[in-house]
């Protein structure tokens, strides 16, 4: 009976039957030694040592069955996956579909400026390494904001070395901007800096317009274009990274993105040929204004308030008076 149950605990594959097979030992060695002077009389030898060999063989053919031993004792036994972890990837990597548009956000206090204006300063601010704000300071007066030379001076003369939008942008917001495009262009970031990608928005110039832009303004849309993720790799992303960033940009396509008080989807994107490489471009479209959720939410609040003050006044139900108004 005292032999089934010791084949019964090695099936078990933990640590203790290693414990109770030396102990089983130690007891044979002594019984052993004692020979006739046990008080249970003498020991047959060869009898306790078939048993203890036949034991032997019966744990070798447990093992071979149940497996090696996945005990918390013994973490190296433990069966290793290769399939890719969100936690094994760096911060920068997995962030990539929380990015928006790979710049600074806007700050609130600027919601009310044109959105052409804050495109220029967005731009002008990434290619000066600047904070957009410092900018968008500097336009707070009206005037600043609709005569483009008020603009340009107002922001000073070291803006005026690169490419500036001309006089015909600001009369293009008159008319939704009919003829004029929105674009930028995703790179990757350098080793130095932050992140995985940057944006590099280019400046607004007269361009062909599609049948959208015709029908709902030029500046409701944006067009984007992210370098090839097997032509233009980087020295210092590895290929087996690379492979992660593009899934995490795949999923960065199917997000709703905020940018410059505005919010974004992606409604097309496909693969272009620029020169000698092939490129991904991406077509965006405009969504809803933070500016307007901002003030539908005052405006709720307030109507919230009015009615559960005639709810008090009147004992009628905020339901029955939202089904009034």
């Amino acid at each position: 009976m005292k032999l089934h149950d010791e084949i019964h605990k090695a099936t078990l594959g933990s640590a203790e039957l290693k414990d109770e097979l030396e102990a089983l030992g130690r007891t044979s060695s002594q019984a052993m030694s004692r020979g006739s002077n046990s008080t249970y009389g003498s020991v047959d030898e060869d009898v306790l040592l078939k048993e203890a060999r036949q034991l032997e063989q019966e744990i070798k053919f447990i093992g071979l069955v149940t497996g090696p031993s996945t005990s918390a004792h013994n973490p190296a036994a433990e069966p290793r996956t290769t399939t890719h972890s969100p936690s094994k990837l760096s911060y920068q990597v997995r962030e990539i579909p929380k990015k928006n548009l790979f710049v600074e956000p806007l700050p609130v206090q600027f919601l009310e400026i044109p959105f052409f204006l804050l495109f220029i300063c967005c731009r002008l601010s990434s290619a000066a390494r600047k904070p957009i704000g410092d900018l968008l300071a500097q336009l707070q007066d009206e005037a600043v904001q609709t005569s483009a030379i008020k603009f340009w001076t107002a922001l000073g003369a070291q803006f005026h070395s690169g490419p500036v939008e001309s006089n015909a942008v600001w009369k293009a917001a008159r008319q939704s901007f009919e003829g004029f495009t929105f674009k930028g262009r995703v790179s990757f970031s350098p080793i130095s800096a932050p992140g995985v990608f940057q944006l590099e928005l280019s400046p607004i110039e007269a361009e062909k317009s599609c049948q959208l832009q015709r029908m709902f303004g030029s500046d409701r849309f944006l067009y984007l274009t992210f370098p090839s993720f097997s032509e233009n790799r980087p020295k210092h992303i590895v290929h087996a990274e690379m492979s992660s960033i593009k899934e995490q940009w795949k999923m960065w396509l199917m997000q709703e993105h905020s940018f410059l008080g505005r919010k974004w989807r992606v409604c097309k994107s496909c693969r272009c040929h620029q020169g000698e490489t092939w490129n991904d471009q991406v077509f965006l479209k405009f969504t809803s204004s933070l500016l307007r959720e901002k003030r539908l939410s005052v405006r709720t609040r307030a109507l919230m308030c009015a009615l559960y003050y005639l709810q008090y006044r009147a004992m009628v139900s905020v339901e029955y008076l939202l089904v009034k108004c």
